[in-house]
């Protein structure tokens, strides 16, 4: 008799009470730390947690997860980090200036970036930029509301671009 291991992929994932009970606990940590241990709403925290734990266990098609690079994920957080505060920054002290030195607009970019998935990562940070936010994403063309309408976003959605592609290919 011949036993062969059949591979990880191929292998139902057994859910037993101990394990769904220690990731809906991991799970209802990070709901209190995010809630800053606010009880109020309890109950929608343990709803989340459980269904947390239980879709954990679903089945991930191979293949369909991005693959991502260490060094570049690095340099995207640390970019993340600095023009999250950069936006603030600049949203914070126009707000608080009397004469309020907005000039608004749109600008449409072409977009590099084929996967779709990146390009709509790409979206959303875009918001996080100095004086600007996605307002529509087109198959490869994104629309930014400018506060200035004569700064080219241009090179900022390119370096943005690079990051993405560094981190999670393209």
């Amino acid at each position: 008799m011949v036993m062969t291991k059949q591979p990880p992929s191929d292998r139902a994932r057994v859910v037993t009470a101990a394990g769904l009970g220690m990731r809906t606990a991991v799970a209802a940590v990070l709901w209190v730390v995010l809630t800053e241990g606010d009880v109020r709403d309890a109950w929608i925290g343990a709803a989340v947690s459980f269904l947390a734990a239980f879709a954990s266990y679903l089945p991930v098609p191979a293949g369909r997860l991005p693959r991502v690079r260490l060094p570049g994920l690095l340099r995207f957080i640390r970019y993340f980090f600095v023009q999250s505060w950069r936006g603030g920054w600049d949203v914070s002290r126009r707000a608080l200036k009397v004469s309020m030195p907005v000039q608004p607009g749109f600008q449409t970019c072409r977009l590099e970036l084929a996967c779709r998935r990146n390009r709509v990562l790409l979206a959303w940070v875009v918001s996080l930029l100095p004086g600007t936010a996605s307002v529509g994403l087109e198959e490869d063309r994104l629309t930014i509301h400018l506060l200035n309408d004569d700064h080219d976003a241009g090179p900022d959605i390119r370096e943005l671009e690079g990051l993405i592609r560094n981190a999670w290919g393209d």
